[in-house]
């Protein structure tokens, strides 16, 4: 049986895919999200990061190519995808430097279409570059900001130490729950990155991914992708007698080791919700050790928030609110 390391990788509502299993707890998940009109089977050959992000270069940086199977829940590409798009530009200016660190405005939601990343070194040191990424999309407006951070690690002291917390009780990929998006809203991204639930305790959700590509490839474009697909469910589970539309403008994040395998374990943890404006610690597992954190901000539409499940935002502007 292929692995979901294959060069060819099929994705479809309908079939799970296969894992090898890269960690294992006893409990067994608690949540799931209400069910959902199936999104329809994409085929996505993704052996490769920028393969799924369809990168190629362009004349002063990247272009990306953010079709519908990689569109989130409220309208544009999903947010990982552009944050895994701006770590790809980073990495041209500064090849020889690893991802250190993450910080990214998602400004308006990028419709199904070409966008250009141009990525500019704001400081080259002895140890560490900083880079600033302007994602445009099809019409030159602008779409995100992202500043990377990316170490020089000859020039780093030679120390390691483990993860400091426990990893919480968490299932196999294998073993997890399959999302279900609320009512009739359309996510194409899980149809294209079958996310599943596989653990949950008071105030936190863990999501699995099951990666199309070696995750030491690209281990921080991975992290991204894990880290904003776990930022929704904790706020969703906080709203679970309606469907509120909770959008996450930002992402932060601090990456440390590499990722190995083909799996992750993104836990959620819902901080607190005030007056509509949601905070969400991030922490990204790779077998047993940690290999990023963050925090998201989540915003509660109250437009929307009248609405009965089962009905659908169509605003493609709407990733961010009114802007």
């Amino acid at each position: 049986m292929p692995t979901i390391c294959s060069l060819s990788w099929q994705v479809s509502a309908l079939v799970p895919r296969p894992c090898t299993g890269c960690w294992c707890r006893d409990a067994q998940s608690r949540y799931e999200f209400p069910a959902h009109r199936r999104v329809p089977t994409v085929t996505v050959p993704a052996a490769t990061v920028d393969t799924l992000l369809g990168c190629r270069p362009d004349d002063d940086g990247l272009r990306f190519e953010f079709g519908r199977h990689l569109h989130g829940a409220f309208g544009g590409a999903f947010g990982g995808g552009v944050a895994a798009a701006a770590i790809r530009a980073a990495r041209t200016v500064a090849p020889d430097r690893l991802p250190a660190s993450l910080d990214v405005r998602f400004l308006r939601g990028l419709g199904a279409g070409s966008a250009h990343a141009r990525p500019t070194v704001l400081r080259a040191g002895r140890s560490l570059t900083t880079v600033s990424v302007d994602i445009a999309d099809a019409a030159g407006r602008p779409a995100a900001r992202a500043t990377v951070g990316l170490t020089d690690a000859a020039a780093l002291y030679t120390l390691d130490r483990p993860t400091a917390t426990d990893m919480p009780p968490l299932v196999g990929y294998d073993a997890g729950t399959d999302w279900r998006a609320p009512g009739d809203v359309e996510i194409p991204i899980l149809a294209t990155l079958h996310p599943r639930t596989v653990g949950s305790g008071p105030s936190w959700i863990a999501t699995g991914l099951a990666l199309p590509w070696n995750g030491a490839e690209a281990s921080a474009e991975a992290i991204c992708l894990a880290a904003d697909m776990c930022v929704g469910p904790p706020v969703a589970a906080a709203c679970a007698d309606r469907w509120i539309p909770h959008p996450n403008p930002d992402l932060s994040l601090r990456f440390v080791g590499e990722v190995t395998g083909c799996e992750l374990a993104a836990v959620g943890r819902l901080e607190r919700i005030c007056g509509g404006l949601a905070v969400v610690g991030i922490a990204v597992w790779a077998a047993d050790e940690i290999v990023g954190v963050g925090v998201s901000s989540s915003m509660l539409q109250a437009r929307s928030a009248h609405l009965p499940t089962g009905s659908t935002e169509t605003d493609p502007n709407r990733r961010t609110g009114d802007r």
